[in-house]
């Protein structure tokens, strides 16, 4: 018994603040102290976790800031921003310190870095702005894009620094392209079909591609202040239908014999029912309209005149419908033929319908290519 109570002490401290001690043992100092601190609020007097959260925030304060003085050295033209995150850290273990009930004198030798936390946010905020004066000065659409980033992470790094916010929006609006989605207005429609519906979905769809951050702006003619806006569209999206084909109803038929066991509702001598076979012949109509359609659109850049894309797409649809007539004894139909029989056949439908079947194909195919070449724009 006098040997086990040893191990049992042995055992009850590394249990009482394990994961402290284990954080402590990888060097994860940062978290060993984090832990420790936690663990303290329910064991106040746990003189071993007291002892973890002295060593892991000495060797963590110290680790950080040799951290620290490695970067200062290096040539890293962002390294403020890496700097200004370990005096965050630091600052953070400082104030978790001064809320533990514990080791007052132990505090007493610390002090936070919150001056030296900002100055490096300032220094940080203060590169990025100077690298995005620098891009902006290259008067190109890429370094306009550049500065964009340059400028936003300032203001982001330090809120208010400087007029980072309204250069940033300044170096967006140089770097946007806008896009006018040009209708079907002047193009005369191909049997008399209305081509809105599919103008008003192709425009909703490039209109959700206006997002924070994107540096294209899809506009038309029903955008709001479009009219009064003096500023020319750098691009403009064209479509036509070259070609759209509907054939004349082809009607087909196939004629088939269907035969059943039905009962006659006699019985046989030993008590069993007495069947038959019934018979009847079936001819199914098959009416088919085939369908086709092109999709030419092309991008212009309005400042040059010049087309900088173009592309095809194609669309099928086949319409069909089917019904039939039959002769004979109706039991004999199987299910399918039954439903057939009991409908009668029916008119093509109207080629404004056929025509936003084959536009529902092609909305797939366009918004797809159109969405990988402005993808990354």
């Amino acid at each position: 018994m006098k040997v086990s109570i040893p191990i049992l002490i042995i055992a009850f401290v590394t249990f009482s603040c394990g994961s402290a001690q284990k954080s402590f043992e990888k060097g994860d100092y940062v978290s060993s102290f984090e832990r420790a601190a936690k663990e303290l609020k329910s064991k106040p007097n746990d003189n071993r976790l007291i002892e973890i959260l002295k060593d892991s925030y000495k060797t963590g304060v110290s680790q950080q800031l040799d951290k620290i003085k490695s970067l200062e050295a290096s040539n890293n033209p962002y390294k403020y921003e890496t700097i200004a995150a370990e005096y965050v850290t630091i600052n953070k273990m400082y104030d978790l310190l001064q809320s533990v009930n514990c080791c007052e004198n132990f505090k007493e030798n610390y002090r936070d870095f919150k001056p030296e936390q900002q100055d490096a946010f300032n220094h940080a905020a203060d590169a990025r702005y100077h690298y995005g004066e620098q891009a902006m000065a290259l008067n190109t659409r890429e370094g306009a894009k550049q500065a964009y980033n340059e400028f936003s992470k300032a203001a982001q790094l330090v809120p208010n620094y400087k007029d980072a916010a309204q250069l940033a929006q300044q170096a967006r609006d140089a770097a946007t392209v806008t896009v006018f989605i040009q209708d079907f207005g002047n193009i005369q429609p191909m049997y008399s079909l209305n081509y809105n519906p599919f103008y008003n979905q192709v425009s909703n769809y490039l209109f959700q591609l206006n997002k924070p951050g994107s540096f294209t702006s899809f506009i038309n003619g029903t955008t709001p202040g479009y009219n009064n806006s003096s500023k020319r569209p750098d691009q403009v999206i064209q479509m036509s239908f070259p070609m759209i084909s509907f054939s004349r109803p082809i009607i087909t038929k196939q004629t088939v014999t269907n035969s059943q066991q039905v009962g006659t509702g006699k019985k046989s001598v030993d008590g069993k029912e007495i069947m038959e076979t019934v018979s009847s012949t079936v001819t199914i109509y098959t009416k088919t309209v085939n369908t086709r359609a092109e999709l030419f659109y092309q991008i212009l850049d309005n400042h040059t005149g010049a087309f900088i894309y173009s592309n095809r797409a194609y669309s099928d649809f086949i319409w069909t419908y089917s019904w039939a007539t039959s002769r004979g004894d109706r039991r004999a139909l199987d299910s399918n033929s039954q439903r057939l029989v009991s409908i009668s056949e029916v008119a093509p439908p109207q080629n404004q319908f056929l025509f936003d079947e084959l536009t529902r194909r092609l909305y797939d195919d366009f918004t797809y290519q159109i969405n990988n070449f402005y993808s990354n724009y």
